[in-house]
C-alpha cells in the first residue's frame, strides 16, 4: 500500500494502523456526486478530516493524477489492487474501522437513499478514534 502516487514508499497495513482508524473505501466506478456527498458527511462529523490521520481514504483504481489530493487527502492505494475484503468486488462505497490487530470493528455500507444512516454511523464511531 502507498499514499499518493509514489509506490516506492510502500507501507504495510500493520504499520499504518497503530490505533483504530476509519477507512472510506470507494472506486472510480462509483458515482462522483455520491462520493462528494459521502465526503460531505465525513466533513460534517469530522470538520478537520483533511488533517486527521485517523481518517484514511482508500481506492484501488482512482486516477493517479488525483491521488495526491483526493478530496483533500492523500489517497491510500492497495498495491495488489484490493484490500482483500469481499465487499470490494461489488463496487459499493463503504466505511469501516480497523484496529491495531487489523480486525474490522465496524462496517457501514453507504445507502444514498438514506444518508442519515451514514451520519449516525460516523457519530457512533467518532469517540472510538484516538486523537
Amino acid at each position: 500500500m502507498y499514499f499518493g502516487r509514489d509506490s516506492l514508499l510502500a507501507i504495510t497495513l500493520k504499520k499504518l494502523v497503530s490505533n483504530q482508524k476509519l477507512f472510506l473505501y470507494f472506486s472510480e466506478q462509483n458515482c462522483q456526486p455520491c462520493i462528494i456527498e459521502l465526503v460531505g458527511c465525513i466533513k460534517t462529523i469530522f470538520p478537520d478530516y483533511e488533517k486527521d490521520e485517523n481518517i484514511i481514504f482508500v481506492s484501488p483504481d482512482y486516477p493517479a493524477r488525483l491521488r495526491r489530493n483526493c478530496y483533500g487527502k492523500k489517497l491510500l492505494t492497495p498495491e495488489k489492487g484490493a484490500l482483500g475484503i469481499s465487499l470490494e468486488k461489488m463496487y459499493i462505497p463503504f466505511l469501516f474501522t480497523l484496529d491495531k490487530d487489523l480486525r474490522i470493528n465496524t462496517l457501514h455500507i453507504v445507502d444514498y437513499n438514506d444518508i442519515s444512516k451514514t451520519l449516525q454511523y460516523l457519530e457512533l464511531i467518532k469517540p472510538h478514534l484516538s486523537y
